[in-house]
């Protein structure tokens, strides 16, 4: 596609990540769903419709706007959902629900979650990598 449009990787990239910060500026507080499933709390991000789990590429300062916390573990199961999950929140439960929202699309995104802490965002690695506990 780059070829077709005469530009480099490095110009789509700048394009691109351009487009994500016009958008996700739109993207507030207000945006974010609090849920409740099978008593554990976590909250969703759904908009920008379409594409919301890409808010992740946004940064730090973004998500801290958006959700309002400096220490979360994300998750994007679909390319339609962003989650955000309290540090005190299971492995399981974390992994559980995840795999439950993935589970509802055709076309899950199967990433590693992200974790926020001390408002700092880092790869957290494979769900699974840890054992699980049993709460």
């Amino acid at each position: 596609m780059g070829q077709r449009w005469e530009t480099s990787v490095e110009q789509l990239e700048r394009a691109a990540f351009a487009h994500l910060t016009e958008v996700v500026a739109d993207v507030s507080p207000s945006d974010v769903q609090p849920i409740v499933l099978q008593g554990h709390f976590f909250r969703a991000l759904t908009v920008p419709l379409g594409w919301s789990s890409s808010v992740i590429l946004a940064g730090e300062s973004e998500l801290i706007r958006i959700f309002g916390t400096r220490d979360a573990l994300f998750t994007a199961p679909t390319r339609h959902s962003l989650l955000a999950f309290g540090q005190g929140t299971s492995t399981r439960v974390v992994a559980g629900i995840t795999v439950e929202c993935e589970l509802q699309d055709p076309h899950p995104l199967q990433l590693d979650p992200f974790l926020m802490a001390d408002g700092l965002l880092q790869w957290e690695g494979a769900l699974t990598a840890e054992p699980l506990d049993e709460s």
